[in-house]
């Protein structure tokens, strides 16, 4: 799978749906189908199979998602099938996904914590999360109990270790630094 094709696909759509204001209608049908396609499954089967033509496929798939998918979502499938590009429709997804955040000044930040952190928390979080970066959150939070407690969050390339785990571990290393210094 190429990157790069995803990526001009996702641009393309990306400009058509903000012309008509469409950006959030075609990433929900996107995010949509790219889950259906990632799962075993008949719709993953039935985009991947030779046994039906490309035109017999669209056709298929245009009428099914008639009423139910933006007119440019199914457009988008429709030239991912006829080029027999259907197998990166996840990855043109991500790469939507990704222009809209761009165009809109967010980011993602995969939220990490020990136990489930309820609404008022999560909101203080994400708050404080973007004044921090001076861009708007938006968020996806994880139970993950191996922190102990507190929280980890991390935005892009950038990880905020607030967690037991994470303190232990640097308390760790300063003990190992200052050991290491003595001998």
């Amino acid at each position: 799978m190429d990157a790069r094709i995803a990526e001009r696909y996702a641009r393309a759509a990306f400009a058509a749906a903000g012309k008509v204001g469409a950006v959030g209608a075609v990433e929900a049908d996107l995010d949509a189908l790219a889950e259906l396609f990632e799962r075993p499954g008949a719709f993953r089967d039935f985009l991947l199979t030779p046994k039906a033509g490309r035109e017999a496929k669209i056709g298929l798939l245009s009428s099914r998602l008639q009423g139910q998918a933006h007119p440019l979502t199914v457009a988008l499938l429709g030239l991912l099938l006829r080029k027999g590009r259907q197998a990166e429709l996840p990855q043109v997804a991500e790469a939507f996904r990704r222009l809209r955040r761009e165009s809109e000044r967010v980011v993602f930040a995969q939220v990490s914590s020990a136990e489930e952190l309820g609404a008022e928390e999560r909101e203080s979080l994400v708050r404080s999360l973007e004044r921090r970066v001076g861009k708007r959150i938006e968020p996806s939070f994880a139970v993950d109990p191996s922190l102990l407690g507190g929280v980890r969050v991390a935005i892009d390339n950038t990880v905020f270790d607030g967690s037991v785990r994470g303190s232990l571990q640097r308390l760790r290393r300063i003990l190992e630094y200052d050991v290491l210094r003595q001998v």
